[in-house]
């Protein structure tokens, strides 16, 4: 199966010791080993927690607490959330088992490109990409009296945004891949899944679909450690320096991101972009879009060097 290392299966605030227990006995029986809680309501070393893990007490005893959610994420390079809510601010939303050869890909070829693509989601979204992209150039350009593809010392900022979004991009050599799950009662909430990645959920009866945590645990679990073993033996490590380019940068980790899109949200709303009422759908819809992209850190480098200049007009018009 190789490296199981750079998995780490994250649990929001969970309120029951015996479903961290079973979320524990869940991923070693797949190989993993990282269990982390986010604020939990209940403590791991709980004698329910202990009778559930079984077997995985280890697993259990070296389970890391975080204080809250960002302090979680930080180093991840990719966030995967789990939920089976729908939504249109909830797209693309992956089967688990669509997203977990992707996910695997990424943890096996750091630094290495990934073979085939994500799977396909809505038939709009390359369309509401490029749409975007064209809006906020019309913007800039209608508020500062610029047009930026006359000006050679300017690259458009759709063309940029194009060819960013839709690249393909060769990964980090190290990767920390982050499952998060949310609360028993309620799951994710809209916040916490913005700050993911990628989207996936558990196909289940329309009947009864809500499951248990540790169950929705050990089948993101299982789905992962087949996609693993589809992948075949680890490549070996190419010598350091060896056919690289900027197409080779690191996965950018989750602070970074962060950064970014803090910097993108104040730019858009300097030229009028961003209104008020429409922050939020839109800033989620544009972390949909860029998500996708899996960005490195080359890639944050051109979207906040956009920013700049973004902000830059704006303040010297």
């Amino acid at each position: 199966m190789g490296d199981l290392t750079p998995f780490r299966f994250l649990l929001v605030e969970p309120r029951y010791a015996g479903n961290v227990g079973a979320t524990a006995r869940g991923i070693k029986n797949f190989g993993f080993t990282r269990l982390e809680l986010v604020a939990p309501l209940c403590s791991p070393g709980d004698e329910e927690a202990r009778r559930f893990a079984v077997d995985a007490g280890d697993v259990l005893a070296s389970a890391v607490i975080h204080p809250g959610l960002d302090d979680a994420l930080r180093g991840a390079t990719c966030v995967v959330g789990l939920s089976r809510r729908m939504g249109k601010q909830r797209q693309p939303h992956y089967r688990i088992d669509e997203i977990a050869p992707r996910i695997a890909g990424i943890a096996r070829h750091g630094g290495r490109k990934v073979v085939g693509a994500l799977p396909e989601g809505s038939p709009n979204d390359r369309v509401a990409a490029e749409q975007s992209c064209d809006d906020i150039a019309e913007r800039a350009e209608h508020a500062h009296g610029v047009h930026y593809a006359a000006d050679r010392n300017i690259r458009p900022i759709n063309e940029l945004l194009r060819q960013h979004l839709g690249r393909s991009h060769k990964l980090a050599a190290t990767v920390e891949i982050v499952l998060l799950f949310g609360r028993e009662a309620d799951g994710l909430h809209d916040l916490e899944l913005d700050l993911c990645t990628h989207l996936a959920y558990i196909p289940t009866a329309d009947v009864y679909p809500a499951m248990n945590l540790g169950q929705s645990v050990a089948i993101t679990a299982y789905e992962l450690s087949r996609a693993l073993d589809a992948l075949g033996p680890a490549p070996a490590p190419r010598p350091l320096g060896a056919g690289e380019d900027e197409g080779d940068d690191a996965l950018a980790d989750h602070s970074a991101r962060e950064a970014m899109y803090a910097h993108l949200e104040e730019s858009l709303t300097a030229v009028g972009f961003l209104k008020d009422g429409q922050v939020e759908g839109m800033m989620r819809r544009l972390r949909r879009i860029l998500g996708r992209a899996e960005l490195t850190e080359g890639d944050l480098s051109v979207v906040r060097g956009i920013a700049r200049q973004v902000l830059w007009l704006s303040r010297n018009r």
